[in-house]
């Protein structure tokens, strides 16, 4: 600051106050620092909650790092177990064709030289470089990395269930850009990257066996529409939680009014008293069947047979159990049949014998 003073004589002189604000501006500069990182690892927790991919994961974070981090470059290598070397998969920010020259990184105690990408993912652990030109682990590529004009880098595994599945490198145009504030924050946002890969996995493995339960669920729809049998789901209590009939033309209810009811409110007494005995029969035994009732139906009178399993629950649990009932009327009306005709030989039969025993008595 200055201010002139003109004196008697008509000389001008300024009398000046200089003041070093370096600390000042060394202060600001961190408070925006800060502000910028925690402006990139909110972004990361909003990109981590809706993304639903790990191809999307991995591109936004990368994107994230350079347009708020502010990282000259940023990118994200796959581990690859089976080659065992590191791929890059993504990558943002400028001077790109580094990464190329520099990948696929083997990951092999064996190499003579390990650089921080190796370090990293070979001992479980960030590594910070921030003065690439003289850091030892930048020895084997100092040159290429500083021709694309970094000067500070730190590199982060990333891990899926205690695994470590990638890797991101980060770069700044800095010597010394990464302090302790700064290294935590980014070891807690590539947690979360790992974190959220996990989501994605377990989402995945969801989504998986549910595709597989819908698959056995539509094949066991089928089979049971192929069942001309009618099948029950009943508490002990005798509660009808599930009904399932190819043919609705043989319930006494439609299927929408049978869930939730008593078998007794609608069956006749004698097919109730046979039920509760299957249901204690089943209830001790684990099974009961061969039960036979019959029920008049608007198309005449109709003969069932029913046979019951308990369903496998906890303890706790109030007992469950599968009625399986067939329609058997044609059936019972053969073997009435065949009874009839039985009944009806056993009487020629008798005749018989007593018109030859009586023509043996006359001769």
């Amino acid at each position: 600051n200055s201010l002139p003073v003109v004196e008697p004589e008509g000389t001008v002189i300024c009398h000046g106050i200089i003041t070093d604000i370096t600390e000042r501006i060394e202060s600001e500069k961190k408070i925006l620092k800060a502000n910028r990182l925690y402006l990139f690892i909110s972004q990361i927790n909003q990109m981590i909650v809706r993304t639903t991919d790990q191809e999307t994961l991995f591109k936004e974070a990368c994107d994230i790092a350079v347009n708020l981090g502010k990282f000259k470059m940023t990118w994200i290598g796959i581990v690859d177990k089976t080659t065992n070397d590191i791929y890059s998969t993504k990558i943002a920010g400028e001077s790109q064709h580094y990464v190329s020259q520099i990948t696929p990184i083997p990951l092999d105690n064996k190499t003579p030289v390990l650089g921080p990408i190796q370090t990293a993912v070979l001992n479980d652990k960030y590594v910070v470089c921030n003065d690439i030109e003289n850091d030892l682990l930048m020895k084997k590529a100092t040159v290429v990395t500083l021709s694309s004009g970094f000067r500070s880098i730190m590199v982060l595994p990333i891990k899926k269930f205690g695994e470590i599945v990638a890797v991101i490198s980060l770069y700044s145009d800095e010597k010394n850009f990464f302090d302790d504030e700064e290294i935590n924050l980014l070891v807690g946002a590539t947690n979360d990257l790992g974190f959220a890969l996990e989501i994605l996995e377990k989402e995945a493995q969801r989504k998986k066996a549910e595709d597989e339960f819908k698959k056995v669920h539509q094949k066991m729809m089928a089979i049971l529409d192929a069942l001309p049998d009618i099948l029950l789901e009943v508490d002990i209590d005798g509660k009808i939680h599930h009904c399932h009939a190819s043919n609705e033309a043989l319930l006494l209810l439609p299927i929408n009014e049978l869930i939730g009811s008593y078998y007794s409110d609608f069956l006749p007494e004698e097919a109730s008293k046979l039920y509760n005995a299957g249901i204690q029969e089943a209830a001790q035994k684990g099974t009961s069947s061969g039960n036979r009732y019959s029920i008049e139906l608007p198309t005449g009178v109709h003969w069932f047979e029913f046979s019951i399993a308990k369903m496998q629950q906890n303890d706790s649990q109030t007992p469950h159990f599968i009625f399986l009932t067939r329609e058997i009327t044609e059936r019972v009306e053969m073997e009435h049949e065949i009874t009839k005709a039985k009944e009806q030989a056993e009487t020629a039969n008798k005749y018989k014998s007593e018109f030859l025993a009586n023509m043996s008595h006359e001769i």
